[in-house]
């Protein structure tokens, strides 16, 4: 699986409000969302279109080299059964970050147009929580050639599976091919350049029918620890699941830096004060030098 591998001083950004920066540092989380609710309706399903443009490639033989042998249907619809039911297992949560810490197309969508901020974190910090990091895909071609290949390696493991009767190889790796879809996007948002940290939550069954969300924890710094809670807030109109995630790494914090947006009017000797009241009085601080007004 292509994981995202940060360097050690390496800042990842985190573009918000006003009240979004307030309610992070006040409470030391960093909210993940259900990638279907998103600003982006096409978020996951453009990542599931991927593998069927793929595994259409690979079934009409369009640009596939004659060394690679012939997948039957039965394969794509076997990889297809576990991508659809890993829904129900590991359902993605992200958390979006981006490597352009002064964007002005970032400025305009999430950072309140310009007046809100922009959050450096510690990205080798980020890593130490219970989440997968991807670094965001956005060249379709590139896309197209990952799940191809992909694919070709999980067919192997498809006839090894049926020569055994072991599955849990071919199902985890499954698995791991659906989590990936959360990191492919259109190439329009290419200017974000994007890094993902994903969260896998659980759809649980309830005992009088249907089900919901629940959060089964992971690893953080080596650790095991609990799950949060799963809440939902009203964004656009729309229901959006949502946990928070406690971002501290064994007590220390991986907010590293502040940039105030080009149409940010905070004094700088406010911010600073508020900043050092939450216990961040050593952050780096600058100001957007985009002139945007």
């Amino acid at each position: 699986m292509r994981v995202y591998e940060p360097s050690a001083e390496e800042l990842l950004f985190h573009y918000c409000s006003a009240q979004t920066l307030m309610a992070m540092l006040k409470s030391r989380t960093v909210r993940f969302s259900d990638i279907n609710m998103l600003n982006d309706l096409q978020e996951f399903r453009w990542g599931y279109q991927v593998f069927e443009a793929a595994a259409t490639r690979l079934i009409r033989r369009e640009g596939i080299a004659d060394d690679v042998p012939e997948l039957p249907q039965e394969f794509f619809d076997a990889v297809d059964e576990v991508v659809h039911r890993t829904q129900l297992i590991a359902h993605p949560f992200v958390a979006c970050f981006s490597r352009e810490p002064d964007s002005l197309e970032q400025w305009r969508a999430y950072g309140d147009d310009g007046r809100g901020y922009c959050v450096g974190f510690s990205a080798e910090m980020l890593s130490q929580l219970p989440v997968t990091m991807f670094e965001v895909i956005y060249d379709i071609e590139q896309q197209m050639n990952e799940v191809v290949q992909l694919l070709c390696k999980l067919h192997g493991v498809y006839l090894s599976a049926a020569e055994t009767n072991d599955h849990s190889l071919f199902k985890m790796l499954c698995a791991e091919l659906g989590l990936m879809f959360a990191s492919y996007k259109h190439p329009a948002f290419r200017s974000e350049r994007e890094v993902r940290c994903v969260h896998a939550v659980q759809l649980q069954e309830l005992p009088k029918g249907g089900r919901r969300f629940h959060d089964p924890g992971g690893t953080r710094a080596g650790e095991q620890e609990g799950g949060q809670p799963v809440a939902f807030y009203v964004r656009d109109g729309h229901l959006t699941a949502h946990l928070d995630m406690p971002f501290l790494v064994k007590d220390v914090t991986p907010v590293k830096a502040v940039i105030t947006g080009p149409k940010n009017r905070t004094a700088t000797g406010n911010l600073l004060l508020y900043l050092a009241s939450e216990g961040l009085d050593d952050v780096q601080f600058q100001h957007s030098q985009i002139p945007y007004r």
